[in-house]
């Protein structure tokens, strides 16, 4: 993607491209639809066209959704992955299969892909957050910006779902929502794509993944973050298939916050609420220690470019200590199996 260049065509053009990525997506043709607009950006770089993207995901969201048939959980399930120095299971992203994937899971409840971006990549995701993230400070509360800006664009939807997304919440955490941030999730699905992370995200899920726009976050993590341990299924609910690809922009676990997993499979959701705990959905230190027996707590360190990847029955919390000294920049990446697709979501194609 080419960021913030001029576009070199006129306002009639840019109209003529979206009327007919419009009509594609009214005729069921949202890959077609999608590819016109990605194709239009990438050669010409409007703006509108970006934003636009964002919101043909939405439509094309709700379109799948509307005409998902139930499928399957696949069933192919390989030895786990052996430990690596993190204290998790892991491999690189090229020798990871779904099979292995599952297995892992199933064994450990997450894998560790070291290094799975590159450097430039990492650098220009890093860059997109802290700009995406301003952006959205300087328009929140405020008359916005002329015209659609890549870098932070509230995608447009009815009042109910728009409310579902918690705006305020994820700013207040020093976040901002992937489907308002079109460039950084152009981007973002474009590497996914390049490198095959779409693809195992597809074979582990046995259908065409839903992303949601409620849990596809840009995060900057400060160091007063309160971290409270939590368990996703406890916020989506049950009869789900899902998977959530975290990547560490940032060295992370040392010097900046990191994350402490228990690395051991649930099948179900811990006690909530209990003494200690922050919140009312976190589960108290004394109910983790439990939980995790003898597997114990693991706190791992992370590189710039690592991925953590793990379903909605992971033990986990942000790790936050008084001596760290750096921000964590993150992104978190929760897509769905369609048939299997939590309520109160917002989908996006992808």
């Amino acid at each position: 993607m080419s960021g913030l260049a001029v576009s070199d065509l006129d306002q009639a053009s840019v109209d003529e491209i979206l009327a007919r990525a419009d009509e594609l997506g009214a005729s069921g043709c949202w890959d077609d639809a999608l590819d016109l607009v990605s194709t239009a950006y990438e050669e010409h770089s409007a703006a509108r066209f970006v934003c636009h993207l964002a919101r043909l995901r939405y439509l094309a969201g709700m379109a799948q959704l509307e005409s998902s048939k139930p499928t399957a959980t696949p069933e192919g399930v390989d030895d786990p992955l052996p430990i690596g120095a993190s204290g998790l299971p892991s491999a690189s992203l090229d020798t990871l299969s779904a099979g292995t994937l599952r297995g892992s899971i199933q064994r450990h409840g997450c894998v560790h892909v070291p290094g799975a971006i590159g450097e430039a990549d990492v650098a220009a995701l890093v860059a997109l957050t802290d700009q995406s993230i301003a952006a959205q400070q300087r328009w929140t509360g405020a008359v916005p910006a002329q015209g659609p800006s890549p870098l932070w664009h509230p995608l447009k939807l009815p009042k109910r779902e728009a409310v579902s997304l918690g705006r305020k919440w994820v700013a207040g955490g020093g976040g901002v929502l992937l489907s308002d941030a079109p460039l950084a999730l152009a981007m973002l699905l474009s590497l996914y794509h390049r490198i095959g992370v779409h693809s195992l995200v597809s074979d582990y899920l046995g259908a065409r993944p839903l992303l949601s726009a409620n849990k596809n976050t840009l995060r900057r993590v400060a160091l007063d973050a309160v971290g409270g341990w939590h368990q996703d299924g406890a916020f989506l609910g049950a009869d789900i298939r899902a998977i959530n690809i975290w990547l560490a922009l940032t060295p992370c676990g040392v010097d900046a916050p990191g994350l402490d997993i228990v690395p051991r499979r649930f099948e179900e959701i811990v006690p909530t609420g209990g003494t200690g705990s922050y919140f009312d959905w976190a589960v108290a230190d004394a109910d983790v220690a439990s939980a995790a027996g003898d597997v114990g707590i693991v706190r791992p360190e992370f590189g710039a470019g690592d991925l953590l990847i793990f379903d909605e029955m992971c033990l986990h919390r942000t790790a936050v200590e008084p001596e760290m000294t750096l921000e964590r920049h993150a992104i978190e990446s929760w897509s769905f199996a369609p048939s299997a697709y939590p309520n109160g979501q917002v989908p996006l194609l992808w």
